[in-house]
């Protein structure tokens, strides 16, 4: 899954956002099966997919990834924030 992630996150830096988004939603769900919806890996993909919707320009479709990221992170003990949040 980490393999992917990274793939996802190259193809997004390269603009080929639609194949970054098929990769990341792969992750998540992997990672949601894995690791639980609650895991800090799985706020971390939460976040890279709402950050990738801000890009393409689909804040509405971000905003509910990012607020859940929050609160697996919360949940983590963690008080990372998607900078996307802060913003």
């Amino acid at each position: 899954l980490q393999a992917l992630n990274t793939l996802a996150a190259v193809r997004q830096s390269r603009g080929e956002h639609a194949e970054a988004l098929r990769l990341y939603q792969e992750v998540l769900a992997g990672r949601r099966a894995v690791l639980g919806a609650r895991s800090p890996e799985t706020a971390v993909t939460l976040s890279n997919l709402g950050s990738l919707r801000l890009a393409m320009g689909e804040a509405a479709a971000a905003l509910p990834l990012l607020r859940q990221a929050t609160e697996a992170f919360a949940a983590a003990g963690r008080s990372r924030t998607p900078a996307a949040l802060t913003a």
